[in-house]
């Protein structure tokens, strides 16, 4: 009995009224932020899903289209190469693919543990064959920037 005394007290009185319809604007509120977030969450979710599905095409493309020409060049690589002739015809917009790259492109490091783990795994290999590895992995390159050098420096002077 006590408290239905007190509570009718304080809800009857003109403060009481201040403060149901305080609470009542403070539910309202907090009941249209959650929804607000709750549909946002779902826009998002929707946006993931789509950018993941519009690569995985790709990817499922790109293998079909390496079986049924009997490419020897790796699916994904051929699924890239698709996705490139997507981007540049404009059919493919990039921010389709933004909600499920930017995630990606973020954990990136974590992909290269694997390739790490091999390193060193053949360490001993690496430690008998070091020469061979360096000089190729200097003249190689070296090479390359010679060559292009040439050519561009002999094609530059007929335009």
């Amino acid at each position: 009995m006590q408290q239905t005394k007190s509570t009718n007290l304080i809800n009857s009185g003109p403060s009481g009224k201040f403060v149901q319809l305080r609470y009542r604007c403070w539910s309202i509120m907090i009941a249209s932020k959650s929804h607000r977030f709750a549909e946002s969450n779902l826009l998002t979710i929707m946006k993931f899903c789509t950018a993941i599905t519009l690569l995985l095409l790709c990817l499922f493309s790109a293998k079909l289209l390496n079986v049924w020409l009997q490419l020897s060049i790796p699916a994904p690589l051929t699924g890239m190469a698709l996705m490139f002739l997507l981007l540049s015809s404009k059919l493919l917009k990039p921010q389709w693919l933004a909600p499920a790259c930017e995630p990606i492109l973020k954990y990136m490091a974590l992909f290269f543990i694997p390739a790490g783990v091999g390193v060193v795994q053949y360490t001993s290999l690496l430690s008998t064959h070091w020469p061979l590895l360096v000089s190729v992995l200097i003249l190689v390159p070296l090479t390359g920037l010679c060559v292009v050098g040439i050519i561009a420096k002999k094609v530059a002077f007929h335009d």
